[in-house]
């Protein structure tokens, strides 16, 4: 199948030619259909596009920013370009800078898997998923519910929305993301590099990756970076109705064409 079918760009709501373009780059689940409980905050300053990544898709980290990068430049038609990558998705938008420096204005950081640590034995781990059965495989996934949420701050509603997002991918196609995570390696010299204003989200109670601590790294590295912690979120914060990442943006001044505010409730450090 070509890169053009199993990577997709999607707009979720009706055009808006003249706004600034975010585009959301999903976490392991590749559906990008996560963020539909932030788009009607974040409507009235973009027009979001979603990354579809077909669920046994193989593509490597620089065909894969080549590819989106690509897909992004044929949308952009002179508007300003936030990349906003959630987990894997994070990973998938600095790959984008360092392959491609001008191909966004802003980048936003949530959750970033750039906290992967792969651990002894992942390739046999990875090979024994590959042939999982997809039942047992979907069983699994339950399993991972207590790292993924806090389990009080996310709702009935959004837990299914997560669950039907897992179990979207299947068995290889979830060893190949997680062979990529256990790859993906940055320099410190090549996060000093990249030029984009950088805004990295970390939850404080993320019990799959330290979360918060790589933000705060994140923005020691990118010369024109900030942190922003959520002290009580879990890995899929943008699940937590009460955490909306139009209010994040805001108070990080990370709007376009925003009347600067005071950022609120966060650990920050201050663009240098």
């Amino acid at each position: 199948m070509p890169l053009s079918e199993t990577l997709q760009l999607l707009r979720p709501l009706p055009p808006q030619p003249d706004a600034p373009l975010l585009i959301i780059l999903p976490g392991m689940d590749g559906t990008g259909s996560l963020y539909k409980s932030q788009l009607a905050g974040l409507r009235p300053y973009f027009e979001p596009y979603c990354l579809r990544i077909d669920a046994e898709d193989r593509t490597p980290w620089p065909d894969l920013a080549a590819v989106v990068t690509a897909q992004v430049e044929t949308l952009r038609a002179g508007r300003p370009v936030y990349l906003c990558g959630e987990s894997f998705g994070a990973c998938l938008g600095l790959q984008m800078v360092v392959q491609h420096p001008n191909c966004c204005d802003r980048l936003i950081l949530i959750n970033a898997a750039t906290a992967f640590q792969s651990p002894l034995g992942t390739s046999w781990a990875m090979e024994l998923l590959r042939h999982f059965p997809t039942a047992l495989y979907h069983g699994a996934t339950l399993g991972l519910l207590p790292f993924l949420i806090t389990e009080h701050r996310v709702p009935d509603y959004n837990r299914h929305d997560l669950i039907a997002a897992m179990q979207a991918a299947t068995p290889g196609g979830a060893a190949w993301r997680v062979t990529l995570l256990s790859e993906f390696d940055l320099s410190a010299a090549e996060l000093q590099r990249i030029p984009t204003p950088t805004l990295a989200i970390g939850a404080g109670r993320d019990r799959l990756l330290p979360s918060a601590q790589e933000a705060q790294r994140l923005a020691t590295l990118i010369p024109q970076s900030q942190a922003h912690i959520l002290p009580d979120s879990g890995h899929t914060c943008l699940l937590e109705p009460t955490v909306q990442l139009v209010d994040i943006l805001a108070a990080c001044q990370f709007l376009p064409d925003q009347t600067p505010v005071l950022a609120t409730a966060s650990t920050m450090t201050p663009l240098k």
